[in-house]
């Protein structure tokens, strides 16, 4: 009986290291008598057995740098185009190696200020003044036409607040004509305000990154003599992608070819 009690405890203990996921060749570990309890004695040593670590970068050159310092021959790091991130797998299982997983670096290619600003504004409908504000306070993203004629436009804007506007039209010079009357002290008079209908943008897309021209049109409506504006920017899903493909390229050379980089979001 004592000998069927001793070979039920060892394969108890070879099954609880083998669910543990301890190599009794490698591993330390040691059999507490409190209900058999395995304890894993790594915390008693110089140094952990394997990297343990989930790393946040937030540029894309410290981002190779840490992987270039810890990289093997299986690192392999994932680009996410829909999240704009990489993530950098360092100690990525092989077929014939199976390993952990659990040492990553992540790069989530921050937006820039201005991008966000202009994206997170993209078809918002603003009163007149908030439209003429929003430009005034983003004037130096603005490459096309010149600041000063930008400037001049969104402080008329501002200075016609209790106008009744009419109509609108599209010139052939490329500018947007619209109409209003006014009141000045008990006289009926009639103007027009003329405002571009495409402004050319020049923002980066990621911090510290390039900067793209970028067409935001004009839009605007007249309801009972009140004029709503905004702009719909053209197709920014295309900087962002030459934006996302430019910083791939840029971490496929600094890595070198032994790092695989492939399309699609990290396992778990």
């Amino acid at each position: 009986m004592a000998e069927l009690n001793q070979t039920f405890v060892a394969d108890a203990i070879a099954a609880g290291t083998q669910m543990a996921g301890f190599d009794p060749e490698n591993d330390e570990a040691v059999m507490l008598p409190d209900g058999y309890r395995l304890e894993d004695l790594e915390q008693y040593r110089q140094s952990p057995r394997r990297t343990r670590q989930n790393v946040t970068i937030h540029n894309a050159e410290d981002f190779t740098s840490y992987v270039n310092r810890f990289k093997n021959d299986a690192t392999t790091v994932y680009a996410d185009l829909s999240a704009t991130r990489f993530t950098a797998v360092i100690d990525h299982p092989e077929k014939d190696a199976p390993a952990w997983g659990q040492h990553r670096a992540t790069y989530a290619c921050p937006h820039s200020r201005s991008w966000k600003t202009w994206s997170g504004t993209d078809g918002k409908r603003m009163a007149q003044q908030d439209f003429a504000k929003f430009i005034e306070d983003n004037l130096p993203d603005i490459q096309e036409p010149n600041g000063s004629d930008i400037l001049t436009v969104s402080r008329t804007l501002e200075a016609k607040k209790k106008v009744d506007f009419q109509s609108g039209v599209r010139l052939d010079n490329g500018e947007v004509q619209i109409t209003y009357n006014e009141d000045i002290q008990g006289t009926a008079g009639k103007g027009t305000i003329e405002i571009p209908e495409v402004f050319k943008l020049g923002i980066p897309v990621f911090e510290g990154g390039d900067h793209y021209a970028l067409d935001a049109r004009l839009r605007y409506r007249i309801n009972d003599g009140q004029l709503v504006m905004w702009f719909d920017l053209l197709r920014p899903e295309r900087l962002l992608e030459d934006a996302f493909a430019q910083t791939m390229a840029s971490i496929k050379q600094t890595l070198g070819s032994d790092v695989m980089i492939l399309h699609a979001d990290a396992p778990r």
